[in-house]
């Protein structure tokens, strides 16, 4: 499924994906700047996410949680969720790939910064660690 934001961004699911909309405010350039508030909570399954212009002109204003690290966005195009692949088989992780612009995945345990297209993270599903370096 693709949801296209007022603002422009996009966040495609896939299948039994769970996400919950924590927060949607945007308001248009008029009398005001534009402006807006974005908060997204990643539940379950894969997503890719684009930010849009709350993303673009003010960039603490876009909230990503994940179920083991909160992303820091950058005027991004990033997917993530629960993968199969690049991991030791039975070890069930979370992963992160840039695809363009430049996110911080941050956890308790230490953040990476993804600013190369390609680049990209893992954590343990259960959280508890640190992302691994950038791969």
């Amino acid at each position: 499924m693709r949801i296209r934001f007022l603002d422009e961004s996009t966040l495609t699911v896939g299948e039994n994906a769970q996400i919950l909309i924590d927060e949607m405010v945007y308001e248009l350039a008029g009398r005001t700047p534009e402006s807006g508030k974005q908060a997204i909570k990643f539940v379950s399954g894969v997503f890719s996410y684009v930010s849009g212009k709350i993303g673009k002109s003010v960039r603490t204003n876009v909230a990503l949680n994940t179920p083991v690290a909160t992303i820091g966005i950058r005027g991004t195009r990033v997917v993530g969720g629960e993968l199969t692949i690049g991991m030791a088989p039975g070890n069930p992780h979370y992963g992160f790939q840039i695809r363009e612009g430049a996110v911080e995945i941050i956890t308790p345990q230490g953040l990476v910064i993804l600013d190369e297209p390609g680049e990209g993270t893992f954590l343990p599903l259960l959280g508890g660690k640190a992302p691994t370096p950038v791969r």
